[in-house]
């Protein structure tokens, strides 16, 4: 839904997943909101990003992707060899015990010491909700 609301606003968006009907799915939808827009469908999984380049990507989302992996750590690090300098990672993932023991200023290996008020936060909304 990100790649296709990008698409429409004129972006040039390579979409990437293990399932051709999925792939199938986006081309379907983003021919509808924008038929003449580049668009790049590429049959991967998101630990392997090999068919693209290096600093190709100005933004780089992963929607309910983490989960089904078993290297996420080879997932974030193809991400960041995706993006430019200065480029965005947006991750969205369901929050259950996927996670494990949360320990402070860390995500999956990754330092979050620079936005550790939103880490806290975000650990703090899950604790309240009971999620599992």
């Amino acid at each position: 839904m990100v790649g296709i609301a990008a698409a429409a606003r004129g972006a040039t968006v390579f979409f990437t997943d293990v399932s051709p009907a999925l792939l199938d799915d986006c081309r379907r939808n983003v021919a509808a909101v924008s038929p003449t827009q580049p668009r790049y469908f590429i049959e991967t999984s998101a630990d392997d990003s090999s068919p693209l380049d290096d600093e190709i990507a100005d933004a780089v989302t992963a929607r309910s992707v983490l989960i089904y992996v078993a290297d996420r750590h080879r997932v974030l690090d193809e991400s960041f060899r995706v993006l430019r300098p200065g480029g965005r990672l947006s991750v969205l993932e369901p929050l259950n015990s996927f996670w494990g023991t949360p320990r402070s200023g860390d995500f999956c290996g990754y330092d979050l010491s620079a936005v550790a008020s939103l880490s806290h936060w975000q650990r703090g909304v899950q604790a309240s909700r009971q999620w599992t």
